[in-house]
């Protein structure tokens, strides 16, 4: 038997949303998706200078809260960058990663994709709290679609 599914929904902000209106905006979700989060995983995918305002505003909510990026190395001379543990210490969920915009912009690859997506598996197996993981929500919906190739290609 094939186990189902548990449905994920995830609202990527890209790069809209002040910290003021990241917290309003989350004061305002609680409550909608209170009884939602028991059958459905709920996510936030929000711009950096929002996320301890988040995590916080959605604190013990249902709500998951992930960042919009995340780099492979722990730490080092990565200027602008931000690394799976930086995101776990303040309580970050998770990372979208993969997302099509990384991928036509700044030429982003699979193996890129695959570094960062096994930092996240080790940093979540060496801690007993949820960490930073990968996903593509883009990819999916394109590829749903059938237009994966023509938007992110391989490499």
């Amino acid at each position: 038997m094939t186990p189902s599914r548990r449905p994920y929904i995830a609202g990527n902000w890209k790069m809209y949303k002040t910290i003021a209106e990241a917290q309003a905006f989350a004061a305002e979700l609680r409550p909608l998706v209170k009884g939602l989060v028991d059958s459905v995983d709920v996510g936030l995918c929000v711009p950096y200078t929002a996320l301890c305002a988040v995590v916080e505003a959605c604190k013990d909510s249902g709500i998951k809260v992930l960042s919009q990026n995340m780099h492979f190395e722990p730490e080092g001379a990565y200027t602008g960058e931000v690394s799976a543990p930086m995101l776990t210490e303040i309580g970050v969920q998770g990372a979208l990663l993969g997302h099509s915009e990384r991928r036509q912009y700044y030429n982003e690859t699979d193996r890129a994709l695959q570094s960062r997506s096994c930092v996240g598996a080790r940093a979540r197996r060496s801690a007993s709290t949820a960490r930073p993981s990968g996903g593509c929500a883009t990819r999916c919906r394109r590829r749903s679609r059938g237009s994966t190739r023509r938007t992110c290609p391989r490499s």
